[in-house]
């Protein structure tokens, strides 16, 4: 599974990247620390997921998963957050 990692905290994203690197069937195709970086590494690389922060600074994870699945819907994305309030 090709994945493209996308928070705008340091330690966070390492932390994933770190983590998920370990796994065999898994490759991190890109990082990115913001929503508009995201849609265009998403473009250019087709990972087959997104690990997407909500929260983040140009554009948030909400929008820009939004244009990633309008541009890449093949794409999935599974959306981060550190927020315990539902939306």
């Amino acid at each position: 599974m090709r994945i493209l990692v996308v928070d705008d905290h340091t330690l966070v994203q390492e932390s994933l990247v770190r983590m998920l690197s370990g796994e065999p069937d898994i490759e991190i195709v890109g990082e990115a620390w913001d929503g508009k970086l995201a849609v265009e590494l998403a473009r250019e690389l087709r990972p087959d997921l997104v690990l997407m922060d909500i929260s983040m600074p140009v554009m948030d994870g909400i929008e820009a998963t939004r244009w990633i699945c309008v541009a890449c819907p093949a794409v999935r994305a599974i959306g981060l957050s550190m927020f315990t309030n539902g939306e």
